[in-house]
């Protein structure tokens, strides 16, 4: 089954932001995540962690099943966030 546009957006911020914590991914999209933070860690491909600065919280990060779904070795296989933005042609206002 493909994941919905929202939760790949949710995997991406998760990929390169990591660790991040469910508050931080809601901020940058501005949306509740929760049901694609759901449907992630239900599919593997992002684990919760403890967040060592608050014991009341959890922090998401990728897994190794992810990495092996795209083929990729390391986090750092990645292509580069500013890479991938530069390429990003806004629309005129």
């Amino acid at each position: 089954e493909s994941l919905t546009d929202a939760t790949t957006e949710v995997l991406a911020i998760i990929a390169y932001r990591q660790p991040i914590s469910k508050a931080e991914i809601e901020s940058i999209r501005g949306v509740n995540s929760q049901y694609s933070i759901r449907a992630l860690l239900m599919r593997g491909l992002i684990e919760k962690i403890p967040n060592p600065l608050d014991s009341r919280s959890s922090l998401y990060q990728i897994t190794t099943e992810f990495l092996q779904q795209l083929g990729l070795t390391s986090i750092n296989d990645l292509p580069s966030f500013e890479d991938l933005v530069q390429n990003i042609k806004l629309p005129d206002a």
